[in-house]
């Protein structure tokens, strides 16, 4: 199966695309996706890449594409020339489809013509299932240092969790605030696509305030976002206006004061929290309202996986999770998954089991050292998540000459709260009482707002 044959099994007219120029139909994607394959006839059976502002360029791009290049390298959209292009020399590509400007000195691959085809004037006869290549789809890591990892997928491994049901899929409008090209994007369109939704594509341009108004004017009743994002969303007075029956979120912890916020701010919809990376895939989802994962999944764990706890000898209830699955994306370009001989993935995330419940204490890449303790920025960040007015919170390192890094704090306060001194003092006292001496901040900063990363995860840069 392609994402064609998935398109075809959709009425022709239902909405697939919802735009504020306009709506794109199912049948007029067909018809598009015949026209840019014969404009595109030399990347047939080629690696070609995929380097979109424009939701609605990505889209026609990858379905055109799927089954009809051998190999598919999505590029986010916030990826600088220099490290696109030593990506696309990485994929061995030889052509790429791009609204991207760049420089004419950059050493890109061949561009494709990016114009779309004026209301679709393809054959879609032409472009049946039958003869489609299995096209390698080939995503990069969401990592906010270097250039990033690239991870080889088909498209089974990446639909494996997609729910098509024609009938419920019909009465979702999906909202899309990822980058596409980003997994967690592609999840979104994927399940938007393949279950018969329709989906928004707000300017990713605009505000948050733009974005969602958008959203709410396309009748947008399901949204995916990371628990950063969702933070954001709530901060606006305008989330209100969507009327939300499905709400998840995933790429960062999911703690407990946000689970209670969201299903407080949309009291009728299904609230999920999953568990997934581009190494893994989407691992599994939660929808118990509480943080972490049941422990009893370390020995019955939903269908399609299997979870693990690499036990640290110090502390026999902590370690590195550990997941096996037909999810997993088969391999790095150039570099093998750090998978053992059994075919277990080391997921880089530490977690903790404790009356029943497996948390998650943070990424073990990102742990602070100080002084010989090992402190987790998420840690310290649910603390202060957890304080009264505390709207949104980030924990990164800071050198210090004494004890090589130290902690620092940044916060944003709702306008009740306040900050400045007294406040600041009572947030210390607060961390004093519930974290380890080393976790405490040493420094405390108050800000308007908090930066993202292009993936919409939290920024922490040690400084």
């Amino acid at each position: 199966m392609n994402l064609l044959g998935l398109l075809q099994q959709r009425s022709g007219d239902a909405p697939l695309w919802l735009t504020p120029a306009g709506s794109h139909s199912a049948a007029q994607a067909l018809r598009s996706a015949a026209a840019l394959r014969r404009t595109w006839a030399s990347a047939g059976g080629r690696a070609v890449a995929v380097w979109a502002h424009d939701a609605l360029l990505f889209g026609h791009a990858v379905l055109a594409l799927d089954g009809f290049a051998s190999r598919l390298l999505l590029l986010p959209a916030a990826l600088s020339a220099n490290d696109a292009q030593a990506a696309c020399r990485e994929g061995g590509v030889d052509f790429i489809v791009a609204d991207v400007p760049t420089a004419a000195s950059d050493a890109m691959p061949q561009r494709l013509p990016a114009d779309l085809p004026p209301g679709g004037d393809g054959d879609a006869g032409q472009i049946a299932e039958r003869g489609a290549l299995a096209t390698e789809w080939v995503l990069a890591t969401s990592g906010t240092t270097g250039l990033p990892k690239l991870v080889s997928h088909t498209l089974a491994t990446l639909a494996a969790t997609v729910q098509r049901d024609e009938r419920q899929g019909t009465q979702l409008v999906w909202g899309l605030l990822y980058d596409p090209a980003r997994f967690a994007g592609l999840q979104v369109f994927l399940q938007a696509l393949a279950g018969g939704s329709a989906l928004c594509l707000p300017d990713r341009g605009e505000a948050m305030p733009a974005q969602v108004q958008a959203m709410a004017a396309a009748g947008v009743n399901a949204l995916s976002a990371t628990p950063t994002l969702w933070r954001r969303l709530l901060m606006s007075t305008a989330v209100g206006s969507l009327p939300l029956g499905r709400v998840t979120m995933g790429g960062e912890i999911a703690d407990a004061p946000l689970l209670r916020r969201v299903t407080l701010a949309f009291p009728g919809a299904r609230v999920r929290h999953i568990y997934a990376s581009t190494e893994a895939g989407v691992g599994f989802s939660v929808a118990d309202g509480l943080e972490g994962f049941p422990a009893a999944w370390l020995a019955t764990p939903p269908a399609g996986i299997e979870l693990a706890i690499a036990a640290d000898e110090l502390a026999p209830d902590e370690g590195e999770l550990l997941i096996r699955s037909s999810r997993l994306a088969s391999r790095y370009l150039g570099q093998v998954l750090p998978k053992d001989d059994q075919g277990w993935l080391r997921s880089g995330d530490r977690v903790r089991r404790l009356d029943g419940r497996v948390t998650f204490m943070g990424r073990l890449g990102g742990c602070i050292n100080i002084g010989g303790d090992k402190v987790f920025p998420e840690a310290v960040e649910r603390v202060l998540l957890a304080w009264p007015g505390v709207l949104a919170a980030t924990v990164r390192g800071r050198r210090s000459a004494f004890t090589g890094a130290l902690v620092e704090a940044t916060v944003v306060m709702t306008p009740e709260a306040g900050s400045g001194d007294q406040i600041r003092s009572m947030l210390l006292a607060h961390c004093r009482a519930v974290l380890p001496r080393a976790a405490v901040p040493g420094v405390l900063r108050f800000a308007a707002d908090l930066g993202l990363s292009d993936a919409g995860k939290q920024l922490r840069v040690a400084a």
